[in-house]
């Protein structure tokens, strides 16, 4: 057995190692993209490349400096005034919000600038429990603004379009009654649509299912902030630090999203999160008595989450043995087995479809790795500015884990959230996950990012408040500029922010208009054909009974021509999107009719194509402005 003195000697030769390995590995991938003439993932890995070189150099010139004690140097006075800065802010976000039909770029600024004086209040200002309780608040609120301001604003929310088929599953426990094999996969976990079905029931015909869920969610989700700053607490020792924490994750890189999507998984997120804090922070048999129903109800909203959970926990439990004392060890063998059989158990006698879909999944074929499509229609540079805001994360989460792993300024605990943080950030980010394809495609191994984020959440904290404390004034203002266009970056990109990105990338915009819907739902019930449309209407129809006459528009890129089944089809073409985005639809390398395409076969389709100037020369059988139908 290892003593405390051998566990902290290995872990810093591995934090060095790290340090001076990462500079020239960086290099390295530079040149050999370089080399093989990969320009365009050469472009696109620059939001990698910088911080993995510069991230070890900042860190060893600012980790000899002593650092400065983050005490008040901005009174009571400030404090009222960056506060009422914020509800100003906070105002006029509301009124851009309401004044404008599309969110405006200057929405994106203002929450800029609102998360930014939270900051400065965490960093300048005496760290009171009344000054706490009012930074959690504005932080909550901030997170409210930014879900309901995308998901309550607009008609129906669909994001990447899994919200459709939850709102489907919701609808469908409203109208029979119970749960039936209606709702698929999540037919042995039903808690959350019955939770919103219940709701939405009881509030009446007035709000839509979508929107009820849409409230549930941001109101599961807006609790993230005040369990962040509890784990961070416990492992900080720090109330600074610990709220830098619940700050950043309120918009860290796709926590955004995750805070819009009104599906499931939110609320496994949340219980796991909250797991996370009661196994840091329980004691005695009391914990237990949290413990357990936190895992259970992990298993009943979203089960499939649990493995990953498992996974990760189960990583923290290796990086104990080897760095931490027995009695600092937060996460036991005993519950991993606990969870693994518990999981195991309800698997069996309740779901035999997740067992029968993970084997499917590991079987399943290696798929070629490929450039995004993005990548090959030249336009590397949109889609970089579009990863961009994963470079500030990339850079404070290697300097956060580098303080996080030195003994002299961090206990037996937050020494093994920074080597985790360290060892799994590389599942975080867009890029490297590509190049395992059988365990990205079949196993699903990518969204372990989806639960890693707490991880890194409290990195990054602990790094951009040991950047602040260890700069003068004016690498403070560095600190605190680098913040607010980390901010910015997170909630303007594409993925978060289709309805107006500062710069676009070839995606669809992630809701439905009124007439869209009302268009959809009235053309479907009148073809007497296949009803062709663009990936999101098509996705729509899935949901529905509508599902076995609904397929994608299909073009044969050779002859410029649609594809049909035969006259009777209808192309359905959404007028609005097709305006301001290129419609993702199955792109054929021939006239052989699909009638449901596999995935490789998706594909946007640019509007200058001769293709689309072929559609006067169909019939026009429905007009509503929003939606022309063609047969």
């Amino acid at each position: 057995m290892a003593t405390t003195g051998e566990r902290e000697w290995l872990l810093t030769l591995i934090r060095k190692l790290v340090i001076y390995a990462l500079p020239p590995v960086g290099l390295m991938g530079a040149l050999l993209l370089l080399a093989l003439g990969q320009y365009q993932f050469l472009i696109l890995s620059i939001y990698m490349i910088v911080p993995v070189i510069v991230a070890p150099v900042l860190y060893i010139a600012l980790s000899n400096r002593s650092e400065t004690p983050r005490t008040a140097s901005g009174g009571e006075e400030e404090f009222r005034m960056l506060l009422t800065g914020f509800l100003f802010c906070f105002a006029f976000s509301l009124t851009l919000l309401y004044a404008f039909e599309i969110r405006p770029l200057a929405y994106y600024v203002v929450i800029a600038a609102m998360a930014t004086i939270v900051f400065v209040q965490i960093s300048r200002c005496a760290i009171t429990p009344g000054k706490t309780a009012v930074i959690l608040l504005q932080i909550m609120a901030m997170s409210l603004n930014i879900s309901w301001g995308i998901t309550l604003k607009y008609f129906q929310f669909v994001g990447r379009t899994d919200m459709l088929p939850h709102t489907f599953y919701t609808e469908s426990l409203i109208q029979l009654g119970h749960v039936t094999p209606v709702l698929y996969d999540y037919e042995p976990f039903p808690l959350w649509h019955i939770m919103n079905a219940g709701i939405s029931m009881a509030a009446g015909a007035e709000l839509p299912v979508y929107k009820v869920m849409a409230v549930t969610g941001a109101l599961a989700f807006v609790l993230l902030p005040g369990i962040v700053y509890l784990i961070g607490a416990k492992l900080f020792g720090d109330d600074r630090t610990a709220l830098t924490a619940a700050l950043v994750v309120s918009f860290f890189p796709d926590i955004v999203l995750m805070g819009v999507s009104t599906i499931a998984r939110v609320v496994a997120q949340v219980l796991m999160v909250f797991l996370l804090y009661m196994l840091i922070a329980g004691k005695g048999r009391a914990r237990y008595l949290l413990i357990v129903p936190l895992t259970a109800g992990i298993l009943l909203y979203h089960s499939i989450s649990i493995l990953f959970i498992i996974l990760i926990l189960f990583i923290i439990y290796c990086l104990q043995i080897l760095f931490v004392r027995k009695q600092e060890r937060f996460v036991s063998l005993g519950y991993i087995a606990f969870a693994t059989i518990l999981t195991a158990g309800y698997w069996m006698l309740n779901a035999n479809i997740m067992i029968q879909r993970l084997i499917s999944n590991a079987s399943a074929p290696s798929t070629p790795i490929s450039l995004p499509q993005a990548l090959v229609e030249n336009v590397p540079w949109n889609e970089l500015f579009n990863y961009l805001q994963y470079t500030p994360s990339l850079l404070l989460i290697l300097v956060g884990a580098f303080l996080l792993m030195r003994p002299d300024l961090y206990g037996g605990r937050a020494r093994v959230i920074g080597v985790a943080a360290l060892s799994m950030s590389w599942l975080a980010f867009p890029g490297p996950v590509l190049l395992i394809g059988k365990l990205a495609e079949g196993l699903g191994i990518e969204r372990v990012s989806e639960y890693t984020f707490p991880l890194l959440v409290l990195a990054s904290a602990a790094g951009l408040a040991g950047l602040y404390s260890r700069t003068g004034k004016y690498g403070r203002t560095v600190v605190v500029a680098l913040f607010a266009v980390w901010v910015l970056l997170a909630v303007s990109n594409d993925w978060v922010a289709s309805d107006n990105p500062l710069v676009e990338r070839p995606f669809y915009t992630y809701y439905f208009s009124g007439q869209e819907i009302a268009g959809m739902d009235r053309l479907v019930t009148h073809v007497t054909g296949v009803l062709q449309s663009d990936y999101v209407p098509n996705r729509y129809y899935e949901s529905s009974p509508y599902e076995p006459i609904t397929t994608l528009i299909e073009v044969d890129t050779n002859n410029q021509t649609f594809v049909r089944r035969d006259a009777k089809g209808v192309l359905l073409i959404r007028n609005g999107e097709q305006a301001k985005r290129e419609l993702r639809i199955g792109v054929l390398d021939d006239s052989r009719y699909i009638h449901k395409p596999e995935r490789g076969a998706f594909g946007y389709y640019s509007r200058s194509q001769p293709v689309w100037d072929t559609l006067p020369a169909y019939n026009r059988v429905y007009d509503s402005g929003a939606i022309t139908a063609y047969n």
